[in-house]
């Protein structure tokens, strides 16, 4: 039976991210589109974060910007993107690890 992967020809790499991912910059406004409920996230706080204390926050595998899992539509506002996600990212934000500098709504 042939093998998938031949003995040698798998190169893995395992890197770990930066602790204070999504922290840092500009307290910033977000608003959750479903209940109407502004939330501030302080400098020092993860976007993430910021949702679990108040709502069901989305799922996140990684937590440090790389998966993509955590992705929340975004309907206002624009996002600085801190992830390492290849991909467009129109309309959307990672709240593991990207901030805004201004308010947004987001759909949750």
């Amino acid at each position: 039976m042939p093998q998938a992967c031949p003995t040698g020809s798998l190169h893995v790499e395992r890197f770990s991210g930066r602790g204070d991912a999504g922290t840092g910059g500009e307290e910033f406004e977000v608003e959750l589109a479903q209940s109407g409920q502004v939330l501030t996230v302080p400098a020092e706080q993860r976007l993430l974060d910021v949702l679990r204390e108040v709502a069901p926050a989305p799922d996140a595998a990684c937590e440090e910007g790389f998966c993509g899992s955590c992705a929340v539509p975004v309907l206002t506002g624009t996002p600085e993107h801190r992830d390492e996600v290849p991909g467009p990212h129109e309309g959307i934000i990672y709240p593991c690890v990207s901030r805004a500098s201004d308010r947004l709504v987001i759909d949750v």
